[in-house]
């Protein structure tokens, strides 16, 4: 999948879903809830809307703001490179934001 061509519509399926995070080769990956796809901006923005996407993980460490490698079994969303930042912790976890523009 194009992350150029991607809209918040491909993302609503997958609202409570579990993504994998890969951040390290040697480390088991981190385990992300999709809570939240939030559209934002004009709706006739060209190429498309703005968005966000938030996460939630269920452990309160975190990891900095960078690229990292997204996995989701299902072979339509697949595997996905998103600049994610932390968001903050909260009672479930830490949450991450990424965002469309």
């Amino acid at each position: 999948m194009l992350l150029e061509h991607v809209t918040a519509k491909h993302f609503e399926p997958y609202l409570d879903q579990i993504f994998e995070l890969h951040y390290n080769p040697q480390e088991a990956p981190l385990t992300l809830t999709l809570t939240k796809v939030k559209s934002w901006g004009p709706e006739d923005r060209q190429p498309r809307q703005a968005f966000t996407l938030t996460f939630q993980s269920t452990i309160t460490a975190y990891l900095p703001q960078a690229t990292y490698h997204y996995q989701h079994p299902d072979p339509a969303i697949g595997a996905l490179e998103l600049f994610t930042v932390p968001i903050g912790p909260n009672q479930a976890g830490m949450e991450y934001e990424v965002i469309f523009t």
